[in-house]
């Protein structure tokens, strides 16, 4: 599979083991609507007690190499309990660096982020998120922002309301996850479903890939919430049921970090 048949492509990378060679060749690979992803989560202490290896200024060299080479960098940063109380430092480390885009999402559900997410404070994370877009709007910051808000805590500012149109489309289908493996998902978190697998990009030809993907969209294409709990919550559009993943194979119904009170 090659490059011509994405109209945009995203690496996700922790950057730590990227090389003047490789860069050159990102450069040379990725356009202007490309994006590679470096997770930094936190700066020198708050990484290295995140990830378990002193590599923070070896990343750090690396995103302003892919900078200066002319590639799209987003810095993402996953608040857990280990540097919750770094965001902020890290949101201004990645406007110092001349980064694209920051990105900040809470740990999720997934791998070792299970045991994590109970151990990290909502309330640092939305006080951290406020102050972030508090001082973004005051400077005026040219770098876009990508921030992430769990349900646990958007789901407080619920209201009831009488809504029409109860039918999203899930936007998951539009495109394509692929693993260290070369495994294809729809998206990241449909690992976790056998019969949710695309198919695999070393092993598989397009036509069966292509085919394998439209049987998919078509069990997963639409969310319908009507006689359901979210019907009449005033976030279904912004949220649409959540993250159905964690309900599936039924999809309509709300995350179960929902708090609502529709």
């Amino acid at each position: 599979m090659q490059k011509k048949n994405f109209p945009v492509v995203e690496v996700f990378t922790n950057a730590f083991l990227l090389n003047e060679d490789l860069i050159e060749e990102l450069s040379t690979v990725l356009g202007k609507n490309d994006f590679i992803q470096v997770s930094l989560d936190g700066l020198e202490d708050s990484y290295k007690q995140q990830r378990g290896i002193d590599g923070y200024n070896n990343v750090v060299d690396n995103i302003k190499k892919l900078i200066s080479a002319g590639v799209n960098i987003r810095i993402n940063m996953t608040a857990t309990q280990y540097n919750e109380f770094d965001i902020f430092n890290v949101y201004k480390k990645s406007i110092e660096l001349g980064c694209k885009t920051f990105s900040l999402s809470f740990v999720v559900s997934l791998r070792k982020g299970v045991a994590v997410r109970n151990e990290t404070s909502f309330t640092e994370y939305e006080r951290a998120i406020n102050l972030i877009r508090l001082h973004h709007n005051e400077k005026k910051i040219n770098m876009n922002l990508r921030i992430f808000t769990p349900l646990e805590i958007k789901s407080r500012y619920a209201e009831s309301i009488n809504q029409e149109d109860l039918i999203y489309f899930n936007d998951n289908v539009l495109h394509w996850t692929i693993d260290a493996e070369g495994n294809i998902y729809n998206f990241i978190d449909h690992y976790k479903f056998k019969e949710l697998k695309i198919g695999n990009i070393y092993s598989d030809n397009v036509s069966k890939i292509n085919d394998k993907n439209l049987d998919i969209q078509r069990k997963i294409l639409y969310k319908k919430f009507t006689n359901t709990k979210c019907a009449n919550c005033s976030l279904l559009k912004s949220c649409q049921g959540g993250n159905y993943i964690d309900n599936y194979p039924n999809m309509n119904y709300p995350g179960k970090g929902c708090v609502a009170n529709v």
